[in-house]
């Protein structure tokens, strides 16, 4: 993971310098703060914001001692508590189960309240373009020049991690691929610019100025892809694409078409589970429709919806769960939490899951799993490879290392069903292009059009057969483009 910074008004950057100065001393300090403040990668257990080791490192310049051979960074405890000795700020941090356990999760304690207030203004309006923003790590305003210098880094970053050898071919051909794509590189202001004109248009005003935050931290459009510790997904590095709604990626991949593995994890989990119910809903064909209805929701809360089930099956506390499905039906604010939340509340909205159909029968799906993981203490791949408790570096006393195994089996699953899109890709290089790796869901540019049918039919075909051949209840669909 690798360092953004955050444009942010002038105004905000004043308060920030004149109430934390000591923050501004050193341009590391300042991205650690930037980092805090802004970061959504969040630990879903402690709320607290995550700190990966190479993003430290990244701060303090020295990304290059992990991203090469040698791994010879040693400061990921000792740069958080240095930051709290020059800046008075009190750090709480919890340990986050990320590259075999070289990250903690940190949370600013004490924040003077006129930076708070900035900060809740900040949120809500952001620089709506690059012009009218400043760094907030050195108060400089964005300009040509300082993007391309940012972009020559990502570059510089990516290339070095793609010179290490991280056992995934997979990853390599796709940070290969999208290093070498001219598509990818063309036409940057346009698609920026068409992405602007989609995010003016997300109706809900924190979305949308969470959208414009992230947008301004993005200095090329093409993936940083690493790989992740207790996962077999692959991911990006830092803020990209993948962290954008469908209308926001469509803006900018365009002609690139979409394609969804639908209700991937609910299919994974009604088989790999046994979940009778579930295994019914999936063949109905209407999936969200009728999640929504026996929630008693309308169908536009589908991705709320969708958030509290995936979380079900990622492992997620059932405390954190009861309160994001009080969050869901709009009983609970966003900031509810264990900490500020009754214990009656929380059973209120726990016994509620459990007597939902379907939420109801997934969780105890989920509880049956978990207890096979702890009596075998292992998990199991989509190939049949064994990985022991102790590959997995969290704790049993919390739960979260059960937890960890149960979204390990579910990724590996989602990721073997879609394997063959990246084996079909090699095989046609001069033909098509994956231009986004979405987990559960893809982005291909066709190189020319007249072929792009016969190149579409042949993936479809590949995914759906195997999905089918290991009884999930699931297919590769081409996404409808967004009116």
């Amino acid at each position: 993971m690798h360092y953004q910074p955050t444009l942010v008004t002038r105004g905000f950057y004043e308060v920030a310098k004149k109430t934390i100065p000591e923050a501004f001393s050193e341009p590391r300090y300042a991205r650690f703060l930037d980092h805090l403040l802004f970061s959504r990668f969040l630990d879903e257990d402690s709320g607290y914001t995550v700190s990966p080791e190479s993003l430290l490192a990244d701060m303090e310049d020295m990304g290059h001692k992990l991203r090469g051979k040698s791994r010879n960074y040693n400061r990921a405890t000792k740069f958080p508590r240095e930051f709290e000795e020059a800046t008075g700020l009190t750090l709480l941090d919890a340990p986050y189960n990320f590259k075999k356990h070289r990250a903690s999760a940190y949370d600013l304690t004490n924040l003077p309240n006129i930076l708070q207030e900035a900060l809740k203004v900040e949120l809500l309006h952001p620089p709506i373009d690059e012009y009218q923003g400043v760094y907030l790590e050195s108060g400089e305003s964005w300009s040509d020049s300082a993007e391309e210098k940012l972009r020559r880094q990502f570059i510089a970053a990516k290339e070095q991690y793609m010179a290490r050898s991280v056992n995934r071919p997979d990853i390599d051909y796709l940070n290969l691929s999208s290093r070498r794509s001219t598509f990818l590189q063309r036409g940057y202001k346009e698609r920026k610019s068409a992405a602007r004109e989609a995010i003016n248009r997300i109706p809900d005003p924190e979305k949308r100025a969470s959208a414009i935050i992230n947008l301004n931290k993005i200095v090329t459009f093409e993936p940083f892809y690493q790989d992740s510790y207790n996962s077999q997904r692959i991911y990006t590095s830092g803020v990209s694409l993948q962290n954008f709604s469908s209308t926001v990626r469509e803006a900018i991949l365009k002609p690139s078409k979409n394609y969804d593995l639908k209700a991937a994890q609910l299919a994974i989990m009604a088989t790999h589970w046994d979940v009778v119910e579930i295994q019914d809903l999936v063949h109905s064909g209407e999936v969200w429709v009728r999640l929504c209805h026996s929630l008693k929701l309308p169908l536009n809360l589908k991705d709320s919806v969708k958030r509290l089930v995936y979380s079900t099956a990622f492992g997620m506390t059932e405390v954190n769960l009861a309160i994001r499905y009080g969050q869901v039906l709009g009983q609970l604010t966003s900031g509810a939490d264990s900490s500020n939340t009754s214990a009656k509340t929380i059973q209120y909205y726990s016994d509620e899951l459990w007597e939902n159909k379907y939420l109801g029968a997934l969780l105890k799906g989920r509880k049956q799993a978990m207890k096979r993981l702890q009596d075998t203490k292992q998990a199991v791949d989509a190939q049949g490879q064994v990985f022991r408790a102790s590959d997995f570096r969290s704790d049993w006393e919390s739960g979260k290392k059960l937890r960890t195994m149960m979204a390990f089996e579910m990724q590996s699953r989602e990721k073997w069903l879609m394997e063959p899109i990246i084996k079909l890709a090699q095989e046609n290089e001069e033909k098509m292009l994956i231009t986004l790796w979405l987990h559960d869901g893809v982005y291909i540019h066709y190189h020319k059009t007249d072929r792009s049918q016969k190149l579409e039919r042949e993936m479809l075909r590949r995914v759906n057969q195997r999905a089918k051949e290991a009884g999930y209840l699931t297919t590769l669909e081409l996404v409808a483009k967004a009116s």
